[in-house]
């Protein structure tokens, strides 16, 4: 390093941990951790102009879980005809189904996913799924 120059921390270098996690790769346990007797699962419906943030915030935190211990969650998106919706950005998604493909599944966690534009309309076909996942 030239004199006079002070060398930059990057965040790498600034990172300090517990002992309890230092220099574990948790991936690596995955074999030693028993596998969840079932998936929970968790399923998302989509809205015109959904918020993406929220959505992929909620479904990265669900794959990170999957990683530490594999399949312990699984997840399944709906739009109301089961056509692709796009999300607040702008950014299409496709949906493994529409609300009669979700009304047949037992959720665990069912996320409704909307958005500062999406229209304040209650769907009859959205309140029936809600009502029936609510029992």
């Amino acid at each position: 390093m030239a004199q006079g120059r002070r060398r930059q921390r990057s965040v790498i270098d600034s990172r300090t941990f517990g002992s309890g996690i230092q220099g574990k790769n948790y991936l690596q346990l995955q074999s030693t951790r028993p596998r969840p007797e079932f998936s929970r699962l968790v399923g998302f419906i989509l809205l015109d102009h959904f918020s993406l943030p929220s959505f992929t915030q909620a479904l990265d935190t669900l794959v990170t879980a999957n990683l530490l211990a594999a399949g312990t969650f699984a997840t399944r998106t709906y739009s109301p005809t089961g056509a692709e919706v796009l999300s607040d950005l702008g950014i299409v998604i496709r949906p493994d189904g529409d609300y009669r493909a979700a009304e047949s599944a037992r959720f665990d966690l069912l996320v409704v996913c909307g958005g500062l534009r999406t229209p304040l309309e209650l769907d009859p076909r959205l309140k029936a799924l809600l009502l029936r996942a609510a029992k």
